[in-house]
């Protein structure tokens, strides 16, 4: 029983890692945003698209595995579902 108990709280540390991925990854976009919409320079300028390619790959990355794991919707945080 303690793989049983080791793979719960391996599962458990993989969830919590994901959700702050997905944060870091709109934290990315989020900045993208900022540097469009503020930037007054041409290098502020430049930071826009790969920062917009960079938070979308981690969130492609990150979100994946918690959205597509079949059995852990019950513990995802806050309710979700499928």
């Amino acid at each position: 029983m303690d793989i049983v108990k080791t793979a719960t709280d391996w599962t458990r540390a993989e969830m919590l890692s994901s959700s702050f991925f997905i944060l870091f990854g709109l934290s990315f976009l989020l900045a993208s945003f900022g540097f469009w919409q503020l930037g007054r320079t041409d290098i502020a300028r430049a930071y826009v698209v790969p920062m917009l390619v960079a938070g979308t790959l981690i969130l492609i990355h990150r979100a994946r595995p918690v959205l597509s794991e079949p059995g852990t919707a019950d513990e995802l945080p806050g309710g979700l579902r499928h």
